[in-house]
């Protein structure tokens, strides 16, 4: 019988989460959601590198597309800081390999330290969300042929120009690939919808890409609280302000994403 770790601190009253290095028995097993011969939606999140925001919105995601019932991975490929696996409490350690994150039952997570890991793995994952390094992309397109970038771009000066850069490098890229915008650290909606028709402006003169909207996260000290807690904001208390935007980010990202979506190059 494999023992079963809570999943960070704080999460002692969240009993249906734990860590495992078990495979789920046969009746634990989810149904497959993608049908043979459909590609792995492998989703890379990036942003400039003074943006906040972006592993918690790499962890989030993942986790409610998981709670769904999407086979989902999570790749925490950011050296400068495991946050993923803060967020989740997992082990930090060079020792630190594939962990495997149940939830409810039939639905499982799986975290990953590098993408090979992910793709060699033997699940066909419906998304694998890739949490990206500042300079990831700085060497050519990502290693896979179908993805999309989901940007978490800030209205702070010097965090946009960054997100710019990443932007129009992908536009070079010729690859048709869907993009999608979450402003971060924004009083609300209308704030970063209108922020982000500026942004969108901007990237259709300059490089010719049109982005879709995929939501925004509020104000950092929120997501401050929930980096430091340790506890990812959709299993925590249902009155964090983080929750409602996060999911709706997930069924932006379910939408954006799935072939034939709505953003890329026009």
């Amino acid at each position: 019988m494999t023992a079963r770790k809570h999943l960070g601190r704080g999460l002692e009253s969240v009993s249906h989460l734990f860590l495992s290095r078990r495979q789920p028995s046969q009746d634990e097993a989810p149904a497959p959601t993608t049908a043979p011969g459909v590609p792995t939606r492998c989703l890379f999140v990036a942003s400039g590198a003074e943006v906040i925001g972006k592993s918690v919105v790499a962890c989030n995601v993942a986790l409610e597309l998981a709670q769904r019932g999407h086979r989902t991975a999570v790749v925490d490929a950011d050296p400068s800081l495991p946050t993923v696996r803060l967020l989740m409490g997992a082990a930090v350690s060079s020792e630190a390999g594939p962990e495997r994150l149940a939830l409810d039952g039939a639905h499982a997570l799986s975290l990953f330290d590098t993408l090979g890991q992910a793709m060699a793995d033997d699940e066909a994952w419906d998304y694998v969300i890739v949490n990206s390094p500042a300079d990831f992309f700085a060497g050519g397109p990502p290693p896979v042929s179908a993805g999309g970038l989901l940007l978490v771009v800030s209205p702070e000066s010097r965090g946009l120009i960054r997100s710019y850069a990443i932007a129009k490098r992908m536009a070079g890229w010729h690859l048709g690939l869907p993009l999608g915008i979450v402003v971060s650290g924004v009083a609300g909606d209308a704030a970063a919808r209108a922020f982000f028709d500026q942004f969108l402006d901007v990237l259709e003169r300059q490089v010719n890409l049109r982005p879709a909207y995929c939501g925004f996260l509020p104000e950092h000290d929120e997501i401050g609280r929930s980096v430091l807690s340790r506890v990812p904001a959709v299993l925590g208390p249902e009155e964090s302000d983080l929750i409602e935007p996060l999911r709706r980010i997930a069924e932006a990202v379910a939408h954006v994403f799935e072939p034939g979506g709505s953003a890329g190059n026009s």
